[in-house]
C-alpha cells in the first residue's frame, strides 16, 4: 500500500507510529463519531426540554456561581452547603447539558476540602431526577467503532488519515 511505503524505516521495515501521530488519529476518530452524536444530543436537549442530555467530546462548558442554593433539592445537599455552581455544556452554542453542583467548601490553612452533590437540570434550570444522560452511550459507540474498525480493517479512518495501520506480529516484514 502507498501509506505503508511512506512510513517505512530502514530496510523496508514499516516504522512504528509515535505518540503524537496516534493521538492525532484518535482525535480525528473522536471528531468523526462524537460530533454527529453531539448534534443529535443538542437537538434532543431542545426537543425534550433538557430531559436528554450529554456532555462529552468537543463541548464547551461554562460555569457560574449562584448566589442562593435552591431549596427542595433531592437528595438533599450536604449539610452546611455554602457553594452552588451551575454549568452549561454546549456544542457550537447549542446546549447539550446543564448541571447544578452544591456543596460545602472548607478552607483550613493551605488545604481546601470540598464535599458536593451534583444535580441534573432541565433546559429551564430546574432540577429533575428524570434526566437521561447519554454520555455513556457516546463512549460506548466510540469504543465499538475503534474496536470494529481495527479488527476488520486494521485501521480506523483517523489512522488511515495519519498513515497508520495495525498489523499482526506474524505478518512478514516487507
Amino acid at each position: 500500500m502507498a501509506a505503508e511505503a511512506l512510513n517505512t524505516g530502514r530496510q523496508g521495515v514499516p516504522s512504528r507510529a509515535g505518540f503524537w501521530r496516534r493521538f492525532a488519529a484518535l482525535m480525528v476518530d473522536a471528531a468523526i463519531i462524537l460530533i454527529p452524536l453531539q448534534i443529535v444530543v443538542a437537538i434532543l436537549f431542545g426537543a425534550t426540554n433538557g430531559m436528554v442530555q450529554g456532555a462529552f467530546g468537543f463541548t464547551f462548558t461554562q460555569c457560574a456561581p449562584l448566589e442562593n442554593i435552591p431549596v427542595g433539592l433531592q437528595p438533599a445537599p450536604p449539610d452546611g452547603s455554602n457553594v452552588a455552581v451551575e454549568c452549561r455544556a454546549s456544542l457550537f452554542g447549542f446546549e447539550t447539558s446543564r448541571t447544578l453542583t452544591v456543596g460545602v467548601e472548607t478552607v483550613s490553612g493551605n488545604s481546601t476540602t470540598r464535599v458536593f452533590q451534583t444535580y441534573a437540570l432541565d433546559a429551564n434550570g430546574i432540577p429533575s431526577s428524570s434526566v437521561f444522560d447519554v454520555t455513556w452511550v457516546a463512549i460506548l459507540v466510540l469504543f465499538a467503532y475503534l474496536i470494529f474498525m481495527e479488527a476488520k480493517k486494521g485501521a480506523t479512518i483517523g489512522k488511515g488519515v495519519m498513515g497508520i495501520r495495525v498489523v499482526p506480529a506474524s505478518e512478514p516484514q516487507v
